[in-house]
């Protein structure tokens, strides 16, 4: 079955234009994300507590996209917001030291949480409490850099 991926519409956000108000949404959303995630790994929940840790670094991506006027509407797989935060900010965050790590630990997030989602694989606390640190990690990371534009 080949199923046509819908369009994704982001309401105030228009391709090509910097959006505050609708990056912050997304910020909010990634806070919600790691703070449940956190929730999770507490009371074991670590198949829930990997999965938001993905999608907590995940929205701050197009958090800044969208500040920046980057996030591209056609962009309806995470590999593709993915890579079009690398084209756009890799060499920017390379220089800063540790640009190279955006991919290699989203990778290490996406694959984890397509593991406890997809499949009948339970995560072990030990996994969850990686993807947790990983993702302060990067969130740290990010929201430092891009201090002030989003």
């Amino acid at each position: 079955m080949n199923r046509k991926r819908k369009r994704l519409n982001i309401i105030g956000y228009k391709e090509g234009e910097a959006n505050l108000e609708v990056s912050k949404i997304f910020q909010d959303k990634a806070t919600e994300s790691i703070k449940t995630s956190e929730l999770c790994l507490k009371k074991g929940y670590y198949n829930n507590s990997i999965s938001r840790s993905y999608y907590s670094v995940y929205q701050i991506l197009v958090s800044i996209l969208i500040a920046k006027g980057d996030y591209k509407l056609n962009s309806n797989t995470h590999e593709s917001v993915i890579g079009n935060f690398n084209k756009n900010y890799g060499e920017y965050l390379s220089r800063k030291g540790r640009g190279y790590k955006i991919n290699t630990n989203m990778n290490i997030l996406r694959d984890a949480r397509i593991s406890v989602d997809y499949s009948t694989e339970m995560a072990k606390e030990e996994n969850a409490e990686r993807c947790f640190k990983l993702s302060i990690e990067l969130l740290d990371f990010l929201l430092n850099i891009f201090k002030g534009d989003i």
